[in-house]
């Protein structure tokens, strides 16, 4: 049996909704991401978790509550027990996960982590907002500096820090300014119809916003990036604010010496 820790994390969050389309809207994964997850748990398992008889509204069958329920208990008293084990210890390592646009503070953060903890090593990956978002909730990422919470529930460990706009430049008075400028966030959620219009236009894809913000400065184009980030309560329309977000089950030391080294709380 195959070791099905977030697959079964996911299929308990699920569980709440009733049916595919639902539960993933609520817990921030693609439909089609949530059916690869529950047929993997299915063909692991030999469990049928959907009653698939009505295509459209496939429900949760019986098996798939009780499994649910199994392993929310199981990990509960898990998390528990590790919970006492581990309250007066410090990692040796922690895993940070951070947006290019935030990568300033998440350095920062780093370095401060140094003075104030006995963790001998800190890893920074800057990764675009889906693969952050995967990667915190296998588990992978201890805190992650982002631009929205990975799902839609009120996480006890969160701290935001301000607001940041994406601003659009259109440079296009140079040659080559009809060149679109976009991550492969943006590139990958255009929808099918927005690519069909723009089939033929000149665009340049990169993963790294020093690389697209060169282009700009240097070539011209059409392109997002984001400000500066503003500390202040409220964000105005088309503002996103800035998160610092750690698991729940973090210890409660080592989150007391992560919170010492963030940027004050807006209030």
């Amino acid at each position: 049996m195959e070791f099905l820790s977030w697959e079964l994390d996911v299929l308990s969050r699920a569980i709440a909704y009733p049916n595919l389309s639902s539960a993933a809207a609520q817990i921030g994964i693609s439909q089609p991401q949530l059916s690869r997850i529950v047929a993997k748990i299915e063909t692991d398992l030999g469990l049928v978790l959907l009653d698939r008889e009505e295509r459209r509204r496939s429900g949760w069958t019986p098996s798939a509550h009780r499994l649910a329920e199994v392993y929310t208990r199981t990990w509960r008293r898990f998390r528990t027990d590790v919970q006492q084990l581990s309250d007066d210890a410090m990692p040796a390592s922690i895993h940070v996960g951070s947006l290019e646009g935030l990568g300033d503070m998440a350095v920062t953060f780093c370095r401060k982590m140094f003075d104030v903890s006995s963790s001998t090593t800190i890893e920074l990956q800057i990764l675009d907002l889906n693969e952050l978002e995967e990667r915190f909730g296998k588990g992978e990422l201890d805190i992650v500096f982002t631009s929205r919470p990975p799902s839609r529930k009120k996480y006890l460990h969160e701290r935001q820090m301000g607001w940041q706009t994406i601003e659009m430049h259109r440079l296009t008075d140079r040659p080559g300014g009809d060149i679109r400028i976009l991550s492969q966030f943006e590139y990958g959620a255009e929808s099918p119809t927005r690519k069909r219009r723009t089939t033929g236009t000149k665009t340049f894809v990169s993963n790294s916003l020093g690389l697209r913000g060169k282009w700009l400065k240097e070539f011209g184009g059409i392109g997002s990036l984001p400000s500066e980030i503003e500390s202040k309560q409220r964000g105005r329309s088309g503002e996103l604010p800035v998160l610092a977000i750690a698991h729940d089950d973090m210890p409660p030391r080592l989150w007391e010496s992560i919170a010492k080294c963030l940027p004050p709380a807006v209030r």
